[in-house]
């Protein structure tokens, strides 16, 4: 058997992917949202708990949409599958798209702010250690998102007592 190039197994694949889902149905979380304003066309990916894959609205459906399509919204996209062969990478072009509900994640992180928002964790007067809060949120944060990466940093505000800030990458 001879070796394939790179671009050979590309082609195959695209050839096969894209034939065989020329129809998906698929429902997950929005992340990554990007719209771009200049083209129209909208990026993001659909998540769940264990996988992720990216999607492209193209300016001509996004326009069709009845709704502002939001971070942390669950919808249902229907499309079809697409290879980029350059990259060899794989996404959902949309062709229409169907809120169902905010997504789980998003839901769980919103409990979770109430949460801390009612031990007073956002509360301006009272002066807790700041370990201790990054300790829980840290905690939190990484059983509703295993995926991405939890960074620490502390910000100054004119020379006065650093607060914390807490990113998901």
């Amino acid at each position: 058997m001879d070796a394939l190039s790179v671009s050979e197994i590309n082609a195959q694949i695209k050839a096969l992917l894209e034939a065989t889902f020329l129809q998906v149905r698929v429902q997950g979380e929005v992340s990554n949202l990007t719209i771009h304003k200049a083209s129209g066309h909208a990026y993001f990916s659909l998540k769940d708990s264990q996988s992720v894959i990216k999607c492209t609205l193209f300016r001509g459906n996004a326009s069709k949409l009845k709704f502002a399509l939001k971070e942390g919204q669950e919808v249902a996209v229907f499309g079809a599958i697409s290879v980029y062969s350059p990259r060899g990478d794989y996404q959902i072009n949309c062709f229409e798209i169907e809120p169902k509900d905010w997504g789980s994640l998003a839901l769980a992180l919103e409990q979770l702010k109430e949460k801390l928002r009612l031990k007073g964790y956002f509360d301006k007067k009272i002066n807790y250690p700041n370990q201790v809060f990054l300790n829980e949120w840290q905690s939190s944060l990484l059983k509703i998102q295993p995926l991405g990466r939890i960074c620490k940093r502390s910000l100054s505000n004119d020379g006065r007592c650093a607060n914390w800030f807490v990113s998901i990458l």
